[in-house]
C-alpha cells in the first residue's frame, strides 16, 4: 500500500489521458508528470495538499486533497483546452475544407512580395 495520491490527468472534452502533464504539490519542489496515459501516482505523508495539473494547451487546474494513512488518495483532473488550442484546431479544420490548388489563395513569392497597384497592401496573385 502506497501512502499519497494517484489518479489521472484528461482532456475535459474527450476524457483522452493527457501524457507528460505536470502534477506539482504546493510546498514541495519535486514535480513528477504523468504516464503516456495520463495516469500519475505521488508518494505524499499525510496532510493536507493543494495539488495542481498542467499541461501545453491547457488550463492548469487546482484541487485541495487530504492524504491519510493507507491507500493513496484518488484524484481526477479534467483540464480545458485554452483558447490558444481552440483557435488552432479551428484554423485547421478551415484549411482542411480549402483546396491546395485554390486559385484565389496562391501567391507568387518567388521574387519577393510585389505590390498591387490598386491596393498596395497586398500582393499579386498568381
Amino acid at each position: 500500500v502506497h501512502i499519497g495520491v494517484k489518479g489521472f490527468v484528461m482532456d475535459s472534452r474527450d476524457y483522452g489521458g493527457l501524457p507528460d502533464a505536470i502534477i506539482s504539490v504546493d510546498g514541495i519542489n519535486h514535480d513528477i508528470t504523468t504516464s503516456m496515459y495520463g495516469d500519475f501516482w505521488r508518494l505524499l505523508v499525510p496532510g493536507t495538499y493543494i495539488i495542481t495539473a498542467s499541461a501545453d494547451g491547457y488550463e492548469p487546474q487546482s484541487l485541495t486533497c487530504t492524504v491519510f494513512d493507507g491507500p493513496a488518495t484518488e484524484l481526477e483532473f479534467k483540464l480545458q483546452r485554452t483558447q490558444k488550442r481552440s483557435a488552432l484546431k479551428l484554423l485547421k479544420h478551415q484549411l482542411k475544407k480549402r483546396s491546395v490548388f485554390d486559385a484565389e489563395s496562391v501567391y507568387d513569392y518567388s521574387n519577393g512580395p510585389t505590390s498591387n497597384s490598386e491596393d498596395p497592401g497586398k500582393f499579386s496573385k498568381v
